[in-house]
């Protein structure tokens, strides 16, 4: 016969037993009289956390000055890379220069920021990326400097070098590049340019298929030399850059490796990426866990890619709680 507690504490064949349900915490014991081999953790537990912030990032654009009423302690910094576009220059419609030119000055990263929503920029605590990395300073050679020469680039470009449209694509399930690629496609628009969007989930597409990627850079370190991994592996800008200045990148990371005790040149391959018209620089964000935004949950840290430490959090009782 089935206990009252059945369905809190249910009794199976498992390597587990569960040794505490409550609305706050299940805890999983590793049962000693299991047939198997003993479980390697000793103990599974799953915290239910009641109104946490999704994003817990900090300072954001609805209260600016927080930061300096804030707790010195928390762990808030800017991501070490960006969000950015990386533009097909092989076979997209950015391997003419003309084209690359446009790109550069008419998708640049103020010009997308002024129509994102309010809501998304508050939220994620976004701020315009002028380089790769934050407080970097790099524009490209032949970018204009105002709005007028972007007519003067259109006077020059080709329907038979655009091929129709300028196929764009992201990852679908991202929090904000579905609305990084609204504001493209309504900048274009202004100037009679039709884009097609490729959204993927698992599989990528064929970057022959791609004029422009809307890319994270996903660098966890703040260490200057993780460009190199950055750059030579997982941002497929090998794929998509004209081999010859590609090559040159590659020799300034075997360079680098050649001798001892010398600077990681981050900083020049970063200027020598958005001066080729190569990658677009769009946005940082706000990184780590704000106190105020907490809620119940303590002690929980966030890493540079945004993923969260639990190893040491604990949850703070709630009034109610305390008096009973």
């Amino acid at each position: 016969m089935r206990g009252d507690d059945f369905d809190r504490y249910p009794i199976g064949t498992g390597p587990y037993s569960v040794t505490t349900n409550n609305d706050k915490r299940l805890i999983l014991t590793a049962f000693d009289g299991y047939f198997g081999y003993r479980p390697l953790l000793d103990t599974v537990e799953v915290w239910v956390i009641d109104e946490v912030h999704s994003t817990m990032v900090f300072p954001s654009l609805a209260d600016p000055i927080a930061g300096a009423r804030s707790d010195i302690q928390d762990g808030i910094d800017l991501d070490p890379g960006c969000t950015y576009l990386l533009l097909n220059r092989v076979s997209g419609v950015a391997k003419h220069d003309r084209w690359a030119r446009y790109l550069t000055k008419r998708l640049n990263s103020l010009a997308i920021f002024r129509k994102l929503p309010e809501d998304t920029i508050k939220e994620l605590g976004m701020i315009p990326a002028h380089g790769m990395k934050p407080g970097w300073y790099h524009q490209p050679m032949t970018n204009p400097v105002d709005d007028s020469d972007v007519t003067d680039i259109e006077v020059n470009l080709t329907v038979d070098e655009l091929d129709g449209e300028i196929r764009i694509a992201y990852y679908a399930e991202h929090p904000t590049f579905p609305e990084i690629s609204v504001a493209i496609d309504a900048l274009l628009k202004q100037d009679g340019i039709r884009a097609k969007f490729i959204r993927y989930g698992v599989d990528a597409p064929d970057f022959h298929d791609v004029d422009i990627w809307i890319r994270p850079m996903g660098i966890a370190s703040n260490r200057e030399d993780a460009l190199a991994g950055w750059l030579l592996d997982y941002s497929d800008i090998e794929k998509m850059a004209k081999p010859e200045e590609f090559a040159g990148w590659r020799a300034l990371v075997t360079r680098w490796l050649s001798q001892a005790d010398t600077k990681f040149p981050a900083q020049e391959i970063g200027k020598q990426l958005v001066q080729h018209a190569q990658v677009i620089p769009l946005f940082h964000c706000w990184l780590g866990i704000s106190k105020d935004h907490c809620g119940s949950l303590q002690n929980a840290k966030c890493n540079a890619l945004g993923w969260f430490d639990f190893s040491k959090v604990w949850v703070k009782p709630d009034n109610q709680e305390v008096s009973e």
